[in-house]
């Protein structure tokens, strides 16, 4: 894969790489997360923590195992 498809992945689209060395863009974007697994883990995990309702939804999960 190319650095640009790289920085499509991770949500970079436009991302201008035309002043970084190969090496450089790879390195940049092969320790990024991808944008759709932060949202993921924001509307699973972290809101439902900070508004209280994680702690009983895994109350409930663990008791039915």
């Amino acid at each position: 894969m190319t650095p640009l498809e790289y920085a499509r992945l991770m949500g970079a689209e436009n991302y201008d790489l035309s002043k970084a060395r190969t090496n450089q863009a790879l390195f940049g974007f092969g320790d990024a997360v991808a944008v759709p697994a932060v949202t993921w883990l924001a509307e699973n995990y972290l809101l439902p923590l900070l508004r209280g309702q994680l702690a009983a939804d895994a109350a409930f999960s663990s008791a039915a195992l």
